[in-house]
């Protein structure tokens, strides 16, 4: 009689374990409204997080557009996640990719919580990873990628702007090609 109440408690219980799935909502890119920033120089942005200096994207690319005030370089992007998070993601920092024609940068903010899951029927948590006025001296730089220059500016002129640095050998060749072309139209006169 046991193994029958037993056998009928897992056949009961074996299809909510079967149904439970990782759930995690997540929100990133400038901060809806006032104050947000925008991503100068960015074609588009992309979360994730770093695994061994590796950035390893949770979202696709979204491009960059204009704000309510016309301004280039606002991007903001929520989505859903209900069939797991990649485990190694799981209590790793968010960052934020931009792409630019100069290359990738990776930025992070030191209030950003770590990416957390829950297990239906839990609720999902919110993963936020919005960039606005209260980010100022938060922002950093990744190791790996091109750096980052933040200054003031946003939506609104109160937010922040982030440009993408291209590294000191990218101006290198830009000098380069620069004094080839002048000595090209020198000799060519």
């Amino acid at each position: 009689m046991k193994k029958i109440i037993s056998i009928l408690a897992i056949a009961a219980i074996s299809p909510l374990i079967s149904q439970a799935q990782e759930n995690a909502d997540f929100s990133f890119g400038s901060s809806i409204g006032f104050g947000g920033a925008l991503f100068d120089n960015s074609n588009n942005i992309t979360l994730g997080f770093m695994d061994s200096g590796v950035f390893t994207s949770l979202s696709g690319s979204i491009n960059t557009g204009n704000d309510p005030f016309g301004n280039a370089g606002y991007a903001n992007n929520s989505f859903s996640v209900t069939t797991g998070v990649n485990a190694s993601a799981i209590g790793s920092a968010m960052y934020i990719k931009l792409s630019s024609a100069a290359g990738d940068a990776y930025i992070t903010d030191s209030t950003w919580s770590v990416i957390s899951t829950a297990t239906s029927p839990a609720t999902p948590p919110l993963n936020q990873a919005l960039i606005g006025h209260a980010n100022a001296g938060q922002i950093s730089a990744a190791d790996a990628g091109l750096g980052i220059r933040v200054v003031s500016g946003g939506i609104g002129g109160t937010g922040l702007t982030i440009s993408v640095v291209p590294e000191p050998s990218t101006y290198a060749l830009i000098a380069g090609f620069a004094a080839f072309v002048f000595v090209a139209i020198r000799r060519r006169k």
